[in-house]
């Protein structure tokens, strides 16, 4: 990886959906990943500390410090994204540092039918 590499702050809808969201943050991390980012994913690390006890609130304010330090924000667009909390608070920071943001299609990752499978855990 080089030292010139991008480094993405990817923000995904989570509440009321984390498996699917930990799925397809998963997903699209890798293929980030693979074309040479360097990603920070906090629903990828979100989602092990949620599990562990850890409150949505301190994360979020933990993942707001990430993104500070990011050159560009990169938006899954996953069902629910434009009523998200985080989102939008990832949103306004995005704006206030002047990040760039770009929206991804999540279909273009994975397929619809895994993204449907992996829904049925979050019921």
């Amino acid at each position: 990886m080089s030292s010139n590499s991008t480094m993405v702050y990817l923000s995904i809808p989570y509440s009321g959906m984390e498996y699917k969201s930990f799925r397809v943050a998963t997903a699209v991390a890798g293929k980030l990943m693979e074309e040479g980012n360097i990603v920070v994913c906090p629903v990828i690390q979100g989602h092990v500390l949620k599990n562990n006890g850890f409150d949505c609130e301190d994360i979020l304010e933990h993942d707001i410090e990430l993104l500070k330090r990011c050159d560009v924000v990169m938006v899954v667009c996953l069902d629910g994204w434009l009523s998200s909390a985080g989102v939008k608070a990832e949103l306004e920071v995005a704006d206030e540092f002047a990040l760039p943001v770009i929206y991804l299609d999540p279909y273009l990752f994975v397929s619809k039918e895994e993204v449907k499978e992996w829904g049925k855990y979050d019921s």
